[in-house]
């Protein structure tokens, strides 16, 4: 075996450096792309020019503390009373607000009896229940109701409200991800997604399946309450029973026959269990959409997170197995928050602005299932990214938040700008660094705190539209 002396590796390490030292002289200055990617090489000796290498990045605690005084002037308007329009408020075409009112009635209808629900869909950025949870609990606290809305049969992540399990021949199947969590159908139902205990198309032998529902000790007292479940099915062939049980009490058992069309069950409890399940038996599963746990009236809130998804889950869903669900549960308000998972793929100005643009269609599917719910779409957060070795604004995000806005506006929909209520470009540095943390090292996530900081500054916003309405300053 040949022995390398300390010499010889010595000789190799200068004739690198040297070679390394070359290069930097001929590279680029402004880096070169290769396959879509910019290889930039920064000499030891150049001294970087700190306009160029470092992003300014506002300070959080200043800027949050300005936001309500910025509302301090009334602005002009399209509607009959006096509002007031800041970065933080919700923002209209024209000022008009009055694509609103129906839903700021509903809410009022809440307190005397009347059912009003609210969906946030959204990408990653709820997940767990994160945002939704404070929305919930500020309106249902304001205007009555409880329950913690629609529960997905097999969940990609946990909740901060409800402890779920269930048996292991489940299966998950979404409009969305990969292909082999894909059917033959569109009908995916109100949460884009549905379980099943036997494969799609087939029978077996009798087959029992179970979903146990607990709530989470994080749950708020609200939450934790409800007055019904009701789950909502469909696509079998063969009858199948259901029974349900709270805390080892029976509540309701029977045999359900095929029917076309999205069904619905609905079984009145008296007390809350700590414990509910759910056990099916029978040859074939039936494709199961949502349990939806909330009191008889009130305000609901439904948590729908798709991960990864700028919102093209929607144009692979059928219709018609999304709306009767929205029908019942009398679906006012439509909260549809995406946009982050584009930022990575866009490629210039005039292609991330008619990207954002293109939300449009989505909007106008939910259009055309509730004409007259109010809608708002929240437009994507800061997102930072490396270029030069520096944290800053991904490029051409702020594009893609214009085209969004200019979608909504379009629609005669509400926008809620979350990329300027955060600070605007830059100030996802200082949500990573602030203390506590309000943002994870990915640059991209809220954490708790700040996704609970993020949705008091929304549900402040929406409920400071509702005081201008109603005129209770």
């Amino acid at each position: 075996m040949k022995i390398i002396r300390p010499h010889q590796t010595l000789l190799v390490l200068v004739i690198l450096g040297a070679v390394c030292a070359s290069i930097s002289f001929l590279f680029p200055k402004d880096g070169v792309h290769i396959a879509g990617l910019k290889l930039h090489f920064s000499p030891w000796f150049q001294e970087a020019d700190s306009a160029q290498f470092a992003a300014a990045v506002p300070d959080i605690d200043a800027h949050l503390a300005q936001l309500d005084s910025l509302a301090s002037a009334p602005i002009d308007t399209a509607v009959n009373y006096a509002r007031k329009e800041s970065i933080a408020s919700l923002q209209f075409a024209n000022a008009d607000a009055s694509s609103f009112h129906r839903f700021f009635r509903a809410l009022e209808e809440a307190q005397g009896g009347r059912r009003v629900h609210v969906f946030h869909y959204g990408d990653s950025q709820i997940e767990s229940d994160r945002m939704t949870n404070v929305i919930r609990e500020k309106l249902q606290s304001r205007f009555g109701g409880s329950g913690c809305g629609l529960v997905c049969p097999i969940p990609i992540t946990g909740s901060g409200n409800i402890i779920q399990s269930q048996s292991s021949n489940w299966k998950r199947y979404t409009s969305y991800g990969y292909d082999d969590g894909k059917c033959k159908h569109n009908n995916y139902g109100v949460l884009c997604a549905f379980g099943r205990f036997t494969a799609p198309g087939a029978t077996t032998d009798t087959t029992e399946a179970w979903i146990e529902l607990r709530p989470s000790s994080m749950a708020t007292g609200l939450c934790k309450r409800y007055q019904e479940i009701v789950m909502y099915f469909g696509n079998y062939s063969q009858p199948f029973t259901i029974e349900v049980t709270g805390d080892d009490n029976i509540i309701a058992r029977e045999t359900i026959t095929p029917q076309q069309g999205v069904q619905s069950r609905t079984w009145p409890v008296m007390e809350c269990p700590k414990r509910l399940r759910l056990k099916f038996i029978g040859v074939e599963s039936p494709d199961v959409y949502g349990i939806s746990l909330n009191s008889t009236q009130g305000v609901g809130v439904s948590n729908i997170a798709l991960r990864g998804n700028d919102g093209g889950a929607f144009r692979r869903v059928n219709t018609g197995s999304m709306q009767p669900v929205f029908d019942q549960l009398q679906g006012e308000l439509y909260i549809l928050q995406f946009g982050g998972n584009s930022v990575p793929y866009l490629s210039g100005r005039e292609s991330a602005y008619k990207h954002g643009e293109s939300f449009r269609e989505h909007i106008q599917r939910f259009k055309r299932m509730r004409p007259e719910a109010a809608i708002v779409v929240i437009g994507p957060s800061d997102m930072s990214t490396s270029v030069d070795g520096v944290y800053q604004t991904w490029p051409y995000l702020e594009q893609l938040n214009d085209g969004m806005k200019a979608a909504a506006f379009a629609e005669g929909c509400a926008y809620w700008d979350m990329f300027s209520v955060m600070g605007g470009r830059n100030s996802m540095v200082s949500w990573v660094n602030h203390n506590p943390q309000y943002a994870g090292p990915d640059y991209t996530h809220f954490t708790p705190a700040g996704a609970r900081k993020m949705a008091e500054l929304f549900s402040k916003a929406l409920l400071d539209e509702y005081e201008a309405w109603s005129g209770k300053d």
